[in-house]
């Protein structure tokens, strides 16, 4: 029998607190892009976007 859930990752759970002055300003960026992406994913993205800047 298949097991429901959420699939496995490969990665590492991290706790992030932000001010809730940063949180506000995510929240206006994240309506800005398409799909309406979590704070979560956003993050992801501006991390990725950093990290591909920093390599240049």
């Amino acid at each position: 029998m298949a097991r429901t859930g959420r699939p496995k990752v490969d990665g590492e759970n991290i706790m992030l607190r932000l001010p809730l002055d940063m949180l506000a300003q995510l929240d206006e960026l994240r309506k800005r892009e398409d799909g309406l992406p979590t704070r979560q994913e956003l993050i992801r993205r501006i991390v990725a976007k950093y990290l591909e800047a920093d390599r240049q």
